[in-house]
């Protein structure tokens, strides 16, 4: 992911919004790898969340997001994006994908057939859309058609780039797109406890509160480039010809 332009900050955080995400962190958690957990930083002062606060709007402005990665800790080279895996991560994820959605609520971008991963949208909305369309079917003894699509492996296998493509297209703030971007540069894996570490360069990040906005705006891509060529069906008064739910697809036709 490469670094964009933007003539207007998106990434201010305020105390305020630290401290809600910090407050909605789960505890109980097992510690990351650097011993961190929820609690260090739901029980720390006011001063910490001041500390933390600064810490982020730092990274997004200079855009390095540091972290510790190995080696002498006061060596500037053993510092690394940071991975969902640590408290920190967690916290500023959860802060980029508040403002993410709220952008995109507000310019309207999201794909008006998505329900999933957004407020005020869950499933019974589908549900009640398939409900009618079968009433309406059974009532005309008209034919219809409905195709699910569910694809295997979705949030592990999306290209990155392709994922920062759509944010371009969709006129996302660049310094939203720039601190996602650094967010997903060098993220490490490991397969168990121990073990040597590897690069991941595909999909979404597993269990970041990002992943399922950007895999949403991401896939909602189908919805734009077919709306206008799927027939679809009637509801009510409008024409729907497919219904998302996060990585669920359905899409509909009748004659």
């Amino acid at each position: 992911m490469g670094m964009i332009c933007s003539p207007r900050s998106w990434c201010v955080f305020s105390e305020d919004e630290v401290e809600k995400v910090v407050g909605s962190l789960c505890t109980g958690k097992a510690a990351d790898i650097l011993g961190l957990t929820a609690e260090h930083l739901k029980w720390g002062s006011a001063g910490l969340l001041r500390v933390i606060t600064q810490l982020f709007n730092k990274a997004v402005k200079e855009r390095v997001v540091p972290l510790y990665k190995k080696g002498p800790k006061d060596d500037p080279t053993s510092y690394r994006t940071i991975m969902v895996a640590h408290v920190f991560a967690k916290v500023f994820g959860n802060l980029l994908e508040t403002r993410l959605s709220a952008w995109c609520e507000e310019q309207g971008v999201r794909a008006p057939v998505q329900a999933g991963f957004r407020k005020q949208f869950s499933t019974l909305d589908h549900l009640l859309s398939l409900r009618v369309m079968m009433e309406e079917a059974k009532r005309t003894q008209q034919p219809l058609y409905l195709l699910f699509l569910d694809f295997k492996k979705a949030f592990d296998s999306v290209t990155r780039n392709l994922i920062q493509d759509q944010l371009v297209t969709l006129n996302v703030p660049g310094e939203l797109i720039n601190a996602i971007a650094r967010l997903y540069q060098s993220v490490s894996v490991k397969t168990q406890v121990q073990a040597t570490g590897f690069d991941s360069t595909l999909g979404v990040i597993q269990g970041c509160p990002l992943s399922p906005t950007l895999f949403g705006l991401f896939i909602e891509k189908l919805f734009w480039l077919s709306c206008d060529k799927i027939t679809g069906v009637t509801v009510g008064t409008q024409r729907v010809s497919m219904l998302i739910f996060a990585d669920v697809c359905y899409i509909t036709h009748d004659f």
